[in-house]
């Protein structure tokens, strides 16, 4: 029986449970993650999992910044972290031989990439 004061019941088995809310990290958050993650490992991108850490990240930051400009803002992004991310993406796009194929699945590219 699910109880009324918990607000965490199904918090890993529900999709966009209303919690989620409360743990999802900031755009910050993410690509500092992502830092750290990539200087750990310095051949990170020949591996799949790491791979797929960095491309789902990226993912979640370029949504971020696509949303904001589409609303007429300016996305609340450092210089710094910007071109930590245009060097991030030219490694996945320049080692896609390491890729994976749920990479390659989930993360398509196209012509324009």
């Amino acid at each position: 029986m699910n109880s009324p004061e918990n607000k965490f019941e199904d918090f890993f088995t529900a999709k966009n449970h209303p919690a989620i809310e409360a743990f999802a990290p900031s755009t910050v958050q993410i690509i500092e993650a992502l830092m750290m993650l990539c200087s750990q490992d310095p051949k990170w991108y020949e591996k799949p999992a790491l791979r797929m850490m960095v491309a789902g990240g990226m993912a979640k930051v370029t949504d971020y910044i696509k949303d904001e400009m589409e609303a007429g803002r300016r996305p609340d992004i450092h210089v710094g972290y910007a071109a930590f991310m245009m060097l991030l993406s030219d490694r996945l796009t320049t080692s896609r031989e390491f890729a994976s194929d749920e990479e390659l699945e989930n993360f398509p590219m196209s012509d324009e990439d």
